[in-house]
This record gives C-alpha cells, sequence and structure tokens, in this order.
C-alpha cells in the first residue's frame, strides 16, 4: 500500500513484503528463513534504501542476509 511517496505494511507477512520490496527495488530477494516469512510486521518507509529497510526489520527479528548486486539472499 502505497501512501505520500512510502511504503506502508500493516499487518502484512514477511514473505508479502519480500515480494513488494521486490517489484518497488527491482530486485530478487531469496529468503530461506521460513520463520521469518511467516512472521508478521507493521512498518513504514519513505524513500529509505534497501539496506536500511532490512536492518529496521532486524531489529524486530534477528535474521542474517547478504546483497549481491541485484539480489538479496536472507537466512
Amino acid at each position: 500500500q502505497w501512501m505520500n511517496g512510502g511504503l506502508v505494511f500493516r499487518n502484512s507477512s514477511f514473505e508479502n513484503i519480500s515480494k513488494k520490496l521486490e517489484r518497488h527495488f527491482n530486485i530478487k530477494i531469496i529468503n530461506t528463513n521460513k520463520q521469518l516469512n511467516n512472521e508478521v510486521f507493521n512498518a513504514s518507509f519513505k524513500e529509505e534504501p534497501i539496506d536500511i529497510i532490512l536492518n529496521d526489520f532486524k531489529n524486530s527479528f534477528d535474521f542474517k542476509y547478504k546483497i549481491e548486486e541485484n539480489t538479496i539472499y536472507i537466512n
């Protein structure tokens, strides 16, 4: 859901959030962390870069990720 040029998630699973982030940033997210996929988040972002967004989610649910070119690997 877009509001004022930002990205807003309300009770969204990380799986759904990943799909929206993929479209928004034109990247591929490969997530092997099944538990994280099912986690539900509330979050809103303006124009933050993807690493800032991922770090924000990391504060709520600890996981590891690495960014290689246009692909993000989460485990």
